[in-house]
């Protein structure tokens, strides 16, 4: 009894501590401002959210909203919506509308964020509410969202292809029942076409009938040739016109009977005409949006291979995709490029960072295109430092180490045109040394998240002296390099100079 009135004791005091603490940032919140009341907002909405007191949550997840809003805050209003859209999920009553708002709140916080993790809370939040509320489409678009935002292309690429395949068998099924459609309306026409034969054959009847009683009217017209002219006149007469009446009856009843049997006829092409009108409208509609679809999938699968390849080689990227890794590879001869600016961290200091990236951006941009027409693979860009190599899709060494050399005097003369335009500006200016070597290197991807294609080895080391032993404007190389191609360029022998941890080493310059 003691032990558990002493734990009880110690206990008490860090509930009461917390229980004050909720108090003070209660009573304290209106004298906050900015991101400090927004945070004891959020604070107060945990606490109470945790307790079950989904109205004073609510209230306080409100608040740090507004609030959010009014100083500009996106972030913080985006985990402020977020915490509403939960608490409207847990309000008890009107559950349907609590979902509808929960799903725009959820839409609004990942707008106002970039935070990957909240996005994707929010999109699971919202494909539970698809599924408590039995909508497959748009549980099956929040999940292509989520793939897409997880970066699972294949996933992806799978789901869009099981939507176009129940899509396709959904349009299997529609013609499958108009070519049944199709030929229930044939038997229809044959049917109507018979009962038109057997109406034309009663009309060609109906007018045999009608000779015959003009015979028997002659024939009793004959028989009263003992009556006086005027009585045989008369009776002629009204016999005539007792026949014309007879023939006018008939002729109309025919007209009107061929009337309504044309109309009908044509009342019943028209429908049949109109229903496979309708129906290859319909088809071509869904022939229309499948090739739309198609063309955006195709569209992305194209986007998703340049952004690839824009950071791994073809053969790298395309192992990649065939077996989700891409083993390091070791290359015998291989020549690698080193430039780096000189004076840069003075030049930097003199100007705006902005003004200094944009420099740093249009030279290299100016080096991408070079090493792309001379087929190399550029490695990445260290600071100022700019890494390229070539031989790594080709085993001709001597011929990539020619490529290398062309593009590194390509590359200091766009600096030299550059730097005299920026003279005459009065601006500032870079200028780069550059060094190459030739030898063998390891390259490849390492690592399972952010594939960066790299190489090492002491061929890059040797690179890095060549560069660090060059000068402004000239293109130093080693005596590896100058060996494969010496007779491809005119040299100055600079002899053996001292490179550092590497000892003397016989460089080259190449002379314009």
């Amino acid at each position: 009894m003691r032990t558990l009135l002493f734990f009880s004791f110690f206990l008490w005091i860090p509930l009461s501590t917390f229980t004050q603490t909720i108090e003070t940032l209660e009573a304290n919140l209106n004298n906050q401002v900015g991101e400090a009341y927004i945070n004891d907002a959020l604070k107060l909405t945990d606490h109470f959210y945790s307790l079950g007191n989904y109205d004073k949550a609510s209230l306080y997840a409100g608040l740090a909203t507004t609030k959010a809003q009014e100083t500009s805050l996106p972030n913080l209003m985006a985990i402020a919506l977020n915490k509403e859209a939960k608490i409207l999920l847990r309000l008890p009553g009107k559950v349907d509308k609590n979902r509808t708002e929960a799903i725009k709140k959820l839409t609004q916080s990942s707008q106002y964020t970039q935070d990957v993790k909240l996005k994707l809370e929010n999109l699971e939040i919202a494909r539970n509410i698809a599924i408590m509320r039995n909508q497959k489409k748009q549980q099956r678009d929040i999940e292509l969202e989520i793939a897409t935002l997880k970066g699972n292309f294949a996933d992806v690429a799978i789901a869009e292809k099981e939507v176009i395949e129940k899509e396709k068998e959904a349009l299997s099924k529609d013609l499958t029942a108009i070519q049944r459609e199709k030929l229930s309306l044939s038997a229809s026409k044959a049917n109507l076409e018979q009962t038109l034969q057997a109406k034309e054959s009663m009309l060609e009847e109906m007018t045999l009938a009608q000779i015959k009683s003009q015979v028997l009217l002659l024939e009793k017209q004959r028989l009263l040739d003992s009556l006086s002219f005027t009585k045989l006149f008369d009776s002629l007469s009204i016999a005539n016109q007792r026949i014309e009446n007879q023939e006018l009856e008939s002729q109309l009843s025919l007209q009107k009977s061929q009337r309504n049997l044309l109309i009908s006829a044509i009342g019943v092409i028209l429908l049949l005409a109109f229903g496979l009108y309708s129906r290859y409208t319909n088809i071509k509609q869904y022939n229309a949006v499948l090739e739309e679809k198609n063309r955006i999938i195709q569209a992305e699968r194209e986007r998703s291979e340049d952004l690839l390849l824009n950071i791994l080689p073809k053969v790298v990227a395309d192992q990649l995709k065939l077996t989700g890794k891409a083993p390091v590879e070791r290359f015998e001869a291989v020549t690698v490029m080193f430039s780096d600016f000189i004076n840069f961290s003075r030049i930097s200091a003199q100007i705006s960072p902005e003004q200094l990236i944009e420099m740093l951006d249009y030279c290299f941009q100016a080096f991408d295109q070079i090493i792309e027409k001379h087929k190399l693979e550029k490695i990445k860009t260290i600071g100022d430092a700019y890494l390229c190599a070539g031989g790594l899709n080709t085993s001709n060494s001597i011929n990539q180490a020619h490529e290398v050399i062309c593009a590194a005097l390509e590359m200091q003369d766009f600096l030299q045109d550059w730097k005299m335009e920026r003279i005459k500006k009065e601006l500032p200016y870079f200028e780069a040394r550059l060094g190459i070597h030739t030898g063998p290197i390891v390259a490849g991807v390492v690592g399972k998240k952010k594939f960066v294609y790299d190489i090492w080895g002491d061929t890059v080391n040797v690179a890095s002296r060549m560069e660090t032993s060059s000068e402004a404007g000239k293109v130093n190389v080693s005596a590896a390099t100058y060996e494969l191609v010496k007779n491809n360029f005119d040299w100055e022998h600079r002899g053996k100079i001292q490179a550092k941890n590497l000892g003397e080493i016989d460089m080259y310059y190449v002379v314009e």
